[in-house]
């Protein structure tokens, strides 16, 4: 694209403003009651990062009172984990051009349990 191009007079633009966050809502209100079962799927999606989340509070508890590990072995922990993150970002880069997005969020979310 060129993005040297000048805007056509045709487009608007969409300058933050509570005009267009109404409307944004209201889009967003619209799908959501006609996509029930897609906004169901994602909410419990989401669900699993913030329960993921709660837990990653209490890994430096877990690591430190329980397993004893110091600070550079609790810091070697989690750039296991860190890389663990960057690899399944690669894979489903990958992967997302051969198999559907459903079939990629069930095994993302399977993989993250395991990986907890």
């Amino acid at each position: 694209p060129n993005l040297d191009k000048k805007e056509d007079s045709d487009t608007t633009s969409n300058t933050l403003s509570l005009t267009v966050l109404k409307k944004d809502w209201n889009t967003v209100i619209n799908f959501s009651r006609k996509h029930v079962y897609v906004v169901c799927v994602y909410f419990l999606f989401q669900s699993m990062f913030v329960l993921a989340t709660a837990t990653d509070s209490l890994e430096l508890s877990f690591a430190k009172e329980v397993l004893l590990l110091t600070d550079s072995e609790y810091g070697f922990l989690v750039s296991i984990a860190g890389a663990g993150f960057i690899l399944g970002a690669i894979t489903n880069t990958i992967l997302s051009k051969k198999l559907a997005p459903s079939f990629l969020i069930g095994i993302g979310s399977l993989f993250i349990a395991i990986g907890y």
